[in-house]
């Protein structure tokens, strides 16, 4: 079961291209439908921070979730194993962490990254000198 943010235009886009990757195999529920956190074991807290992949008997949080889903179809496993890696993790945990704190910044036609013209300056960063 895939824990994501239904209220988010980004995270709904990317969990629509999931089936393909998935295989047609991966349910998912948004945290901010009633309950569904504490379903999981998971505080909206938590659930706000990152998409969390929920397996029997483990929890996988952010770029980790996201390599488990894409072990399930067979081009990109040996690209999600990767994740594993030494320096690897660490970096795709780190571009997880920027993407996800600007996922409200990209509209849902938007890319990431500003490419495209969907992307809005997070509030936070201010007028550019």
């Amino acid at each position: 079961m895939l824990i994501y943010d239904g209220q988010c235009a980004f995270c709904r886009r990317e969990l629509g291209r999931l089936p393909k990757i998935s295989g047609g195999s991966l349910a998912a529920e948004s945290f901010r439908d009633p309950g569904v956190p504490q379903k999981h074991g998971l505080t909206m807290a938590q659930c706000d921070e990152e998409i969390h992949l929920v397996t029997v008997g483990k929890v996988y949080a952010g770029a980790e979730a996201v390599a488990r889903v894409l072990m399930g179809h067979r081009w990109f496993r040996l690209i999600a194993w990767g994740y594993y890696l030494p320096g690897v993790r660490a970096a795709s945990d780190a571009a997880y962490r920027w993407v996800a704190r600007r996922r409200a910044c990209y509209t849902a036609a938007g890319v990431v990254a500003g490419v495209g013209g969907g992307f809005r300056p997070p509030p936070w960063e201010g007028e550019k000198p």
